[in-house]
């Protein structure tokens, strides 16, 4: 109960309690309450102020009318589904902005009909390793050497 609808029901009880036992003939506050209230309306008046006091000091303590609460049961929370993972992204990689250039390299040796060919960033890597492949394959290193050429190719 709110503190003052609490207070104002006190008050109020009190009034009820004083004209149930006076009978009237007195002023309270400025109010004055006549004389010659009947016996039946004192009685009635006594009893409504005796409920009037108590009912706001019942209502503060909380339990005493109405009794313990009972205290409540939790209700079980089901396990909830496991969480779905959200989709991996993968983040864009950027390019480069340039291409490296690839080479394309031969290396043939006349003597024996042997011959390579590599790919490489630079054109001397890319001979370089075409003059290996050639010498691999039962070409002569002097041979495979003068036999070269290269390109680009990207």
């Amino acid at each position: 109960m709110p503190q003052s609808l609490a207070v104002g029901a006190f008050v109020f009880g009190a009034v009820l309690l004083i004209i149930g036992l006076v009978g009237g003939g007195f002023k309270l506050f400025g109010a004055e309450m006549p004389g010659g209230v009947s016996d039946r309306n004192r009685g009635v008046a006594f009893v409504l102020g005796i409920v009037f006091i108590l009912v706001p000091l019942f209502a503060e303590r909380g339990t005493d009318i109405k009794g313990p609460s009972p205290t409540p049961t939790p209700t079980p929370i089901p396990n909830p589904a496991p969480p779905v993972p959200a989709p991996v992204v993968q983040p864009e990689i950027p390019k480069p902005s340039y291409v490296p250039a690839v080479y394309y390299a031969e290396a043939r040796c006349s003597a024996t009909g042997a011959w390579g060919w590599a790919k490489a960033v630079s054109p001397d890597a890319a001979m370089s390793q075409a003059v290996s492949n050639c010498i691999s394959y039962g070409g002569i290193p002097a041979c495979c050497s003068n036999g070269t050429t290269w390109r680009r190719i990207q």
